[in-house]
């Protein structure tokens, strides 16, 4: 059986061809190197601007997403849903096939990573990919038993593999702490720190033991914000020990249960670094993070394109988020803007080629290839 659903995949062309060896950071060049630690969002149906960037390898994958319920609002029935979801489920696998298509001709050949929202409760966008909807982590986590939010991210984690996607941006593992938070809501297993935590766990080690690496979100915790950080930089002004003891431990679990990453916040948090929101600061990324919690797996940036960065150029954004220690990019532009958003990866990989063979450098080549070999790390146990 295992079988004939994989050679279906391969006749559907969802399935990636994979090189036979994934290389080493030390066998590519700067420039590919960064190529591994960029991943814009791709709207599902306007993958083809990003044809170039994929072929010359300036692209680890992208973040999948779909126009409807982004861009525009579809008017959904429940006679016409069963039709749009399979129209949608189309247009996905279409998608991640020409993207497959073009790595296999990419230089080295090297696998994409294809990330999926798979959220439930207030986030549609699984939906509008022609995914099964999920109950709310919220209402998982009222049934107070782990395996039923166990089974839950399993079946999440089939339904990713058989659209040919491979990673999943979740569970969210921010305690729901505020009433009027305008974001996370339901999509939190809650406002206890603990509980978040225990079902975090749960649900990373369904996804894991699946074959689908998760990364958590949004560190070090997005759920005591009261601005929307898509459209304005949330800050969080509360003292570092409450800090710790309500939000960020809930991340230890997770971090202790094998994630594979952790996804950094768009948000302030001036007890900690009064001067840089998370994805930008070492002493949340580093002295935090790496250092304290132990993490050793990759950390991704949040969305590049969102408000609480509206305004600053890419290169800046690039050298900042590299320097805080993140190593991977989400960078992306303006979605209604394909022909601006699919220069960044060039314009990422022109600046640290740039500032790398400049008397003063900018970036660290060396966190550059650590970075890289990460991912490829990732890719090579994929």
């Amino acid at each position: 059986m295992k079988k004939l659903l994989f050679l279906s995949l391969l006749l559907l062309g969802a399935a990636p061809v994979w090189a036979a060896d994934v290389p080493k950071a030390e066998d590519l060049s700067l420039r590919e190197q960064v190529g591994q630690t960029i991943m814009p969002r791709v709207l599902t149906g306007q993958q083809k601007p990003f044809k170039k960037a994929v072929m010359n390898g300036e692209v680890t994958g992208f973040f999948i997403k779909a126009k409807e319920g982004l861009l525009v609002q579809p008017n959904i029935t429940a006679k016409n849903q069963k039709r749009f979801i399979a129209k949608q489920r189309k247009k996905l696998l279409k998608t991640i096939r020409d993207l497959n298509k073009w790595a296999a001709k990419s230089p080295h050949k090297i696998p994409l990573l294809l990330a999926i929202d798979y959220e439930g409760g207030t986030v549609t966008s699984p939906m509008y990919l022609g995914f099964k909807q999920m109950p709310s982590n919220m209402l998982l986590a009222a049934s107070g038993d782990e395996q039923v939010v166990s089974d839950m991210y399993a079946a999440q984690a089939r339904e990713i593999l058989l659209s040919g996607a491979n990673v999943a941006f979740g569970p969210v593992t921010d305690v729901n702490s505020n009433p009027q938070n305008p974001i996370i809501q339901t999509r939190s297993f809650g406002d206890n720190a603990a509980q978040v935590g225990q079902f975090s766990a749960a649900a990373v080690r369904a996804l894991e033991a699946s074959g689908v690496p998760s990364f958590v979100k949004h560190f070090p915790g997005h759920g005591d914000t009261s601005v929307d950080s898509h459209y304005e930089q949330p800050v969080t002004n509360m003292p570092a020990d409450e800090l710790w003891q309500t939000h960020i431990s809930a991340f230890q679990v997770p971090v202790d249960a094998g994630v594979t990453g952790v996804m950094s916040a768009h948000v302030v948090y001036p007890q900690v670094d009064a001067e840089n929101s998370a994805m930008f600061s070492t002493k949340i990324l580093q002295d935090l993070l790496r250092q304290k919690m132990g993490f050793k797996g990759i950390i991704a940036t949040d969305g590049l394109d969102m408000g609480a960065v509206k305004g600053v150029s890419v290169e800046e954004i690039v050298r900042r988020t590299y320097h805080a220690g993140n190593n991977i990019l989400l960078l992306s532009g303006d979605a209604k803007d394909v022909k601006t958003a699919r220069t960044y990866p060039k314009r990422a990989a022109d600046y640290v080629v740039g500032t790398v063979a400049s008397d003063q450098p900018e970036v660290s080549a060396e966190h550059i290839r650590t970075s890289a070999q990460q991912v490829l790390d990732l890719k090579a146990r994929l």
